[in-house]
């Protein structure tokens, strides 16, 4: 990344005439350093040779803010990642409590309306009830009547049979009058 940033800020800058300067005298540069050190150790003392080079100030401050460039695009990106996992954070929570608020509405139409259909078998229960206790109080009334009508049949049989033996006890008792008068009769009779 810093080489690309680098290569772009060297061209955009205008620096090509200064990195063609410079990288011949680099070459020669590493080409004098001793071989038995480390590639780190070699470039920095080739950069310590030509620290007072113009060219190569303005090469190191480009390379040294490209490297900045490379800090800057990463918490870009970091503060890019952030701002979209907050966004994307935000509007899941939001269609969470969305889906939540609109599972809950179904339920609380479901159950609305399982409690109308409860309330209606409810109100149609108690209304067959209620005509169930009517017809039971109806078919009460009847049997009272009935029982009230035969009661009063039956006393009225009762009645009449002790009309019918009262007629019969006063048609007998008449009779035996009647022969008792025969009998007065004749005794009178016999007497004479």
């Amino acid at each position: 990344m810093n080489r690309t940033a680098f290569t772009v800020m060297v061209k955009y800058s205008s620096l090509t005439e200064e990195v063609e300067e410079v990288l011949p005298e680099i070459d020669l540069q590493f080409q004098s350093v001793d071989k038995s050190l480390s590639k780190k150790e070699q470039m920095s003392e080739i950069r310590a040779e030509m620290k007072d080079d113009d060219a190569f100030k303005k090469l190191l401050q480009q390379y040294i803010q490209s490297s900045q460039v490379r800090i800057w695009i990463q918490e870009k990106k970091k503060n890019l990642s952030r701002k979209l996992e907050k966004t994307h954070n935000t509007e899941y929570l939001a269609e969470l409590k969305k889906k939540k608020k609109a599972d809950k509405a179904k339920k609380d139409a479901a159950k609305d309306e399982k409690d109308k259909k409860d309330e209606k078998t409810d109100e149609a229960a108690d209304s067959k009830a209620d005509s169930k206790a009517e017809s039971e109080s109806k078919e009460e009334k009847k049997d009272e009547v009935v029982q009230i009508e035969t009661k009063t049949t039956e006393e009225s049989k009762e009645e009449k049979k002790e009309d019918k033996e009262a007629k019969k006890d006063s048609d007998n008792e008449e009779k035996e009058g009647s022969d008792d008068e025969d009998d007065i009769k004749l005794t009178d009779e016999d007497k004479e």
